[in-house]
């Protein structure tokens, strides 16, 4: 019963063997629960990007792959082509990251990932037939629908999956990608509600190194004081899931007076609208 119980917990994506496989088999088998972040009531679906990243990052540590994850890896290549160099550069970074970590810290990162993609990206079913793709065109057609929804506001454009990826690549070519990134941490954080004082205290602290300590790798622009008065609450365990709110909301400012309205006049945010025009005309 406990095996059935523990395989239950597994394959609904709760739980992950450190050293993965895709069936709880072994008393000896040491298993740990997942991070909030990667529970089904949470993070319920997996973009066809986050999934390339992952794929890529395979192929970066040069494990060997399934036939499926090899497939797949091609597949998505086609299919995200127009947006292939920034998938390519976020799996760089991820590993430059991951190289950095105890080799403990990295078995228990790659069981965690294999274990979330494995439920969210299984493998082909027993007849053989591969999990659909969502093919190029099919995204296009959705950016273009959602084009004009996103040009009324930058909370518009965040709350769409679609635009935050088109405006995060904006965001790159001008260097400036970790002001979304920022945004949407906080976002994470806040959303995951008030939980054990000591594990919200380590979650911040890693936005906190990424994104707010001087020279961070990714420092985003936030006044001084904002982040001695976070830093204290962090070593003090008196931090709430609303305490990054003015962090984040002063660079939701800061990227609505700035880099927002330039997207807006971009050459690939006109041409998609002008595609979301055509696409209404025809339809009408």
């Amino acid at each position: 019963m406990a095996k059935i119980l523990a395989q239950k917990l597994f394959d609904t994506g709760y739980i992950f063997p450190l050293e993965y496989g895709p069936i709880v088999d072994s008393e000896e088998q040491i298993i740990r629960f997942q991070t909030p972040f990667y529970w089904p009531s949470i993070s319920n679906s997996v973009s066809d990007f986050d999934y390339a990243v992952y794929l890529s990052k395979l192929a970066l540590k040069k494990v060997a792959m399934q036939d499926y994850e090899t497939q797949a890896l091609s597949q998505l290549s086609n299919a995200l082509k127009w947006r292939w160099e920034f998938v390519q550069q976020q799996a760089a970074e991820t590993m430059r990251s991951y190289k950095e970590m105890t080799s403990m810290n990295r078995q228990i990162m790659d069981s965690q990932e294999s274990a979330y993609f494995w439920v969210h990206r299984p493998p082909p079913s027993k007849d053989g037939m591969a999990q659909t793709m969502i093919e190029d065109e099919e995204i296009l057609d959705d950016r273009a629908l959602e084009a004009p929804q996103w040009a009324e506001g930058l909370s518009q454009l965040l709350a769409s999956e679609q635009g935050r990826i088109m405006y995060g690549d904006f965001l790159a070519s001008e260097y400036s990608r970790e002001n979304l990134d920022f945004w949407v941490e906080c976002e994470k954080f806040k959303n995951l509600g008030e939980r054990d004082q000591e594990l919200m205290c380590k979650e911040a602290r890693v936005i906190y190194n990424q994104f707010l300590v001087a020279n961070a790798p990714r420092e985003v622009n936030v006044p001084q004081g904002m982040r001695q008065v976070m830093w204290r609450k962090i070593e003090n365990l008196q931090l709430t899931c609303t305490d990054l709110e003015t962090s984040k909301n002063n660079i939701y400012e800061l990227m609505n007076k700035d880099s927002y309205s330039r997207f807006l006049r971009s050459p690939e945010f006109i041409a998609l609208v002008q595609a979301a025009e055509a696409t209404r005309l025809i339809m009408a």
